[in-house]
């Protein structure tokens, strides 16, 4: 064996050692009393990192970049098979730039920071080629791995911003400055005597320390996005086959049912465990990886899990993690319980994937547990608000508001037990949920599921109009002609009506009133007008004369097409002509003949002033 190869040898079985998950911290000799000491044995007790077959951790000793990224998969939770799948894809390119062949130890690592997109292929080339890759691993480029890592870039790159307060912030490379930033802001970054020092070497302690704080803050990868052809399926076994040929059928959450064939590719567990299909038993939960040929690659079945309906007490974020919750029996007895929570629990809140540290106190939970170890939970904050615009509020015999968010998603609260104490706003002002109305923007506040609170704000608009009709009751509205269109408003209770710049009543009001009118929403809150009647016109095809009362009735077209029936009265001054200027007589009002006529409303009827033939 000559030299350089017994040197790659060598090598390769001293980075096996370094990166061994056997040596366990409690057996280090060289830790107790460091300042360090609780977040190295944190990390090796979760087999991020290790010690050396000495049973040393070498604390000081720094860090290269090849063990940077090797750890930082490791903190990415892949499976073996999701390991294989992204080494099977890269393992070419690999070997290409690894001209040594030195570091075919850390291929499956590099594979998934490469399919992570973590590290390109040009960067990681000139790692290898400069053997930069061996060397002592920089703080600020540390900083920018871990946080491409924690799937920050999206964030680094939305940052318009931003503030970095160490004194040394100058010598930090620009690309690297929102990383540095968003780590300091987690905490996982803290720096020394308002130094960074990004250019300094990262010994062991150090990275330990930063992969320990950063772990609250790892995301939950899904690492079927990532793989070619590879989708997942979940689901609950609902018949299994053991035969010549051996089957399994599950049904997916939203009903519907797939079976798969079995074949000799596919891994099978149960609990972590490798199993045999003979161990897979109907009702158990399971994850599928499915291939491009639909053929599953690996299965993961687990048993039912036991659940608890409760409200959280408190939440324990040391390791192990631990949830406190009480529960409440129909006898309305209140129990306080509490669970360790899987490192690899499913969590969701409000419908949105978090971490446990995002519970708070008084949230509703429901708990899906085995073995008193919490493995599921789905949660609803204890105050939600929803925005969007009121559809419909409908008073019968229960009271139910309708809206529609910035989905377009329509909810419906039922607010019948609670209408006397919901606090309710419009504009700022208080008031009552019946003088809400269609098309408000509302934000509802809901207290466990019960409204407590409703803002409401009305779009503003003015318009204009001759007054054609007004309705005097419980609900008070006026009908407004504007170019040949009528439309009718809700006058509100509170609205102020001015004439000629007095404060007057709906009483004051009169028809043929010119208005110009303040709208929140489809309601009027301020009626302005001269009290003049200034001329309109009506154009339509005469029905029918009366000459005993002298009214006329005409079909008007409005702009929409719509035919409406309008009566006007012709008074005897009235003056009727051609559009020649051809005096006519009353006579001439035949049906069928189509008219302009000019005046406006007295006592609700239209009486003319003159008449053109058209």
């Amino acid at each position: 064996m000559n030299k350089r190869l017994l040197n790659v040898v060598l090598c390769s079985l001293l980075c096996l050692i370094l990166f061994s998950t056997n040596v366990m911290a409690a057996t280090f000799t060289d830790i107790k009393g460091h300042w360090a000491e609780s977040y190295i044995k944190d990390m090796t007790g979760k087999g991020i990192i290790a010690g050396f077959s000495d049973n040393t951790f070498r604390p000081d000793e720094s860090v290269t970049y090849a063990q940077v990224f090797v750890m930082l998969a490791r903190m990415a939770g892949a499976t073996e098979l999701e390991q294989s799948q992204m080494l099977q894809e890269q393992e070419d390119f690999l070997k290409e730039i690894d001209t040594t062949k030195g570091y075919q130890w850390a291929y499956k690592e590099l594979a998934m920071m490469l399919t992570l997109d973590v590290i390109d292929e040009d960067a990681l080339t000139y790692f290898f080629l400069s053997k930069k890759i061996g060397l002592g691993a920089k703080k600020e480029e540390i900083a920018f791995y871990l946080g491409k890592a924690m799937l920050l870039e999206n964030e680094a790159k939305a940052l318009k911003s931003y503030e970095l307060t160490y004194t040394d912030t100058p010598l930090i490379v620009d690309a690297y400055k929102p990383y540095i930033y968003l780590l300091t802001q987690k905490g996982v970054l803290t720096g020394s005597n308002n130094k960074i020092e990004p250019q300094s070497t990262v010994n062991r302690a150090v990275f330990s320390t930063m992969l320990s704080r950063s772990m609250s803050h790892y995301p939950k990868i899904d690492f079927s996005k990532y793989l070619a052809n590879i989708r997942t399926e979940e689901g609950v076994v609902i018949d299994v086959i053991d035969a010549a040929t051996d089957y399994i059928k599950i049904e997916r959450s939203n009903g519907t049912t797939v079976t798969y064939q079995i074949d000799s590719k596919t891994e099978l567990y149960l609990e972590g465990q490798k199993i045999s299909l003979a161990s897979i038993k109907e009702g158990m939960n399971v994850i599928c990886k499915i291939d491009q040929n639909n053929v599953p690659l690996e299965i993961r079945a687990e048993n039912p899990l036991g659940s608890i309906k409760g409200v959280v007490d408190y939440v324990g974020y040391s390791n192990p993690q631990a949830l406190g919750f009480i529960v409440t029996d129909s006898q309305n007895k209140k129990t306080t319980m509490s669970m360790g929570v899987s490192s690899t629990a499913d969590i969701t809140l409000n419908d949105e994937k978090v971490f446990l540290k995002d519970l708070a106190k008084e949230d509703e939970v429901t708990i899906y547990h085995k073995d008193n170890t919490i493995y599921k939970i789905t949660a609803r904050s204890r105050v939600q608000n929803y925005e969007g615009l009121i559809r419909n509020l409908e008073f019968g015999n229960k009271i139910l508001l309708s809206i529609s968010d910035a989905k377009s998603t329509q909810l419906e609260f039922d607010v019948t037990t609670q209408i006397k104490s919901i606090q309710v706003t419009r504009n700022g002002t208080r008031t009552s949920i019946d003088r809400l109305r269609d098309g408000d923007s509302i934000k509802v506040t809901t207290d466990y599921g019960i409204v407590t609170h409703i803002a409401a704000t009305a779009p503003k608009s003015e318009q204009k109009g001759s007054i054609t009709e007004i309705t005097i009751g419980p609900i008070m509205k006026m009908k407004l002609i504007d170019d040949n269109i009528e439309k009718v408003y809700t006058i509100s209770p509170d609205a102020d009506i001015r004439i000629n710049e007095k404060r007057s009543s709906i009483y004051d009001l009169r028809l043929g009133f010119e208005v110009q009118i303040n709208l929140e929403g489809t309601e009027i809150v301020y009626i302005a007008t001269t009290g003049e009647q200034p001329m309109q016109e009506i154009t339509g095809k005469v029905v029918y004369f009366d000459t005993a009362s002298n009214m006329v009735m005409l079909n008007v077209t409005d702009s929409d097409g719509k035919v409406a029936l309008k009566n006007m009265y012709v008074q005897s001054g009235t003056r009727i002509f051609t559009i020649y200027g051809d005096h006519k007589n009353v006579s001439e009002l035949k049906p069928g003949t189509e008219i302009i006529a000019v005046g406006n409303y007295e006592g609700g009827v239209f009486t003319t002033f003159s008449i053109i033939i058209k």
